[in-house]
């Protein structure tokens, strides 16, 4: 709980266990911290956005916004 901003570009389908990754970041969090996650394709492991929002909320984050498209995103 002492991290204002966890900012991960085409990080998250990289990972081993990226739910496990979204956990450790909520935790790092401060209660008002904001998580970024960046993907587009071509990325071979590139994450979907319905997927990164499914994943995001079981870890316990809220989409607050998005901007781009279904190929090219970033959500915070």
């Amino acid at each position: 709980a002492s991290i204002d901003l966890v900012c991960m570009v085409t990080v998250l389908g990289e990972v081993h266990d990226g739910d496990a990754c979204l956990r450790e970041a909520r935790r790092v969090l401060k209660p008002e911290g904001q998580l970024s996650v960046s993907e587009h394709l071509p990325d071979p492991d590139f994450v979907r956005l319905r997927t990164l929002k499914r994943r995001a909320e079981v870890a316990g984050f809220v989409l607050d916004h998005r901007e781009g498209t279904g190929v090219a995103y970033t959500a915070t």
